[in-house]
């Protein structure tokens, strides 16, 4: 496992590029992701996509035919300032509701833990069409590194989706900090119910906790 600093080095770097260039790249493996390795198309620019499960994705290729990228066969890319990751079947992922496989979710949060939102509406949203995708129930998805699986964040919480996040939790030791943060915080604010870990819920409280280890840092 690659310490988190070093992926985040790895991601700004990746990122970086990608911004000034207005270049994809396509990481087939995470280990392509890990040894700066991917297929490099220089100037591309976001077409389209097709399928709200094991999505297509469209990308002009200046110059060139279209890019076609079949989700399902990648760990993930780095487009225009993001780093997207294909969600996979995973054990924390319950096949119900609108739990989505097979399409990007952008990484928002890297710390010791992951937190990704859906990539769909921010692909469009880079070429200025919001009517094309659209939330199903599955707003994000978190997990504990850039390589491991992940749980499915729900937009509105309910109890089921509760369950599989700290399952998720539970199963990483490592992690034992944030489920008691997270415990704490759902004290504090006796109106939660069991249902109560949806993206916003989990943004604020992430962000939260950072600032909380910061200031701890700061007066040490």
């Amino acid at each position: 496992m690659l310490p988190t600093r070093l992926l985040i080095a790895i991601c700004c770097s990746i990122i970086a590029s990608s911004c000034a260039f207005a270049q994809l790249d396509v990481f087939k493996t995470f280990d392509d992701l890990v040894n700066k390795s991917p297929r490099t198309y220089p100037n591309a620019k976001f077409k389209k996509w097709s399928g709200k499960e094991n999505t297509t994705l469209v990308f002009k290729d200046e110059g060139h035919d279209d890019i076609e990228i079949a989700c399902v066969e990648i760990w993930g890319f780095a487009y225009n300032g993001g780093l997207f990751r294909i969600t996979k079947d995973s054990k924390y992922f319950a096949r119900k509701g609108a739990t989505q496989v097979g399409t990007p979710f952008v990484v928002t949060h890297l710390t010791d833990v992951v937190l990704y939102e859906y990539g769909l509406n921010l692909l469009d949203a880079m070429k200025h069409d919001r009517d094309q995708s659209y939330l199903q129930g599955m707003c994000g998805a978190m997990s504990k590194d850039l390589n491991s699986p992940m749980a499915m964040v729900p937009c509105y919480p309910v109890k089921w989706t509760d369950n599989e996040l700290l399952n998720l939790l539970n199963d990483n030791p490592e992690l034992a900090e944030l489920k008691t943060w997270f415990d704490s915080k759902k004290r504090e604010q006796m109106a939660l119910s069991p249902g109560s870990f949806s993206l916003e819920w989990l943004r604020v409280m992430l962000k939260d906790r950072e600032d909380a280890r910061k200031a701890r840092e700061g007066g040490q």
